[in-house]
């Protein structure tokens, strides 16, 4: 990775985190109105709820770029992240987020105390979703993770939903890869919590 790149991702993280501090410090106060205001935005263009842009682009300062395709992904990921934000915390007296749990890693969890069968299924109707369907899947999956008091974390959601369908990403670390495989994949540690037996030998015994 270049200089030049390196600088960009900061920048981009960097202006990710400030606008989730924003929507931190909206739970924390108890702005009722403004939390409604930004659920007012799931379901609906952009455009249909001006007001929720106050809410939102103050905080991300994105730099004049001559690629407008870049920039508009930038801004609809970051209004339907904050809509998105702000149904999960509906009810909550405090903010909460995961670090590093992406939405795949959340529907791991969410298949351990559901109907595997539904949520997989769920889970699959969101990677398969185009850009344009996008939100209205992410709808109903930030719902079943709410019901069930699941967090996430929203800098990274909001990385990977302006990352969706990006034709600049790398094809081996496209959001929808990710997502599956933090859903699918095993690992040792995840091995362990299921409790597997131990491969034999694995620990420097031969089992005489």
């Amino acid at each position: 990775m270049s200089a030049a790149q390196r600088t960009t991702e900061g920048a981009d993280l960097a202006r990710r985190r400030r606008l989730v501090d924003h929507l931190n410090d909206l739970v924390t106060k108890g702005d009722l109105g403004a939390l409604a205001l930004l659920r007012r935005g799931l379901g609906r263009a952009p455009g249909d709820v001006p007001e929720i842009y106050a809410q939102v682009l103050p905080y991300l300062e994105i730099p004049v770029t001559p690629n407008p395709e870049r920039r508009a992904r930038e801004e609809d990921a970051a209004l339907l992240v904050a809509s998105l934000y702000a149904q999960w915390h509906q009810g909550k007296a405090r903010p909460r987020a995961e670090e590093r749990v992406s939405l795949g890693a959340a529907f791991r969890q969410l298949s351990r105390q559901a109907d595997s069968g539904s949520i997989e299924g769920r889970f699959a109707a969101v990677l398969k979703s185009s850009r344009a369907g996008l939100p209205d899947h992410l709808r109903h999956a930030i719902a079943l993770l709410r019901a069930k008091d699941i967090a996430l974390d929203w800098t990274l959601l909001f990385r990977d939903v302006a990352w969706w369908d990006a034709p600049d990403q790398q094809a081996g670390d496209s959001t929808r890869r990710r997502w599956a495989r933090d859903y699918w994949e095993r690992t040792w540690e995840s091995e362990a919590e299921a409790g597997a037996p131990a491969v034999e030998g694995a620990d420097g015994d031969d089992g005489e």
